[in-house]
């Protein structure tokens, strides 16, 4: 029975998480629609920094 009841949590969370990335890219397509075009090396610059970013603990 608990096998169960966490199988049941693990997919609704994982369902969850699907649903919110779902959304959040939307968000952000909306956004980048609205926004003057920028360079292409600025949004690689900022591209970078986010990956750093993500690689520091």
């Amino acid at each position: 029975m608990t096998l169960v009841l966490c199988a049941v949590g693990y997919l609704a969370n994982k369902w969850d998480v699907a649903r919110r990335k779902r959304a959040l890219r939307e968000y952000v397509r909306e956004e980048a629609s609205v926004l003057p075009p920028r360079p292409i090396a600025l949004v690689r610059s900022m591209d970078d920094v986010v990956l750093e970013a993500a690689r520091t603990p």
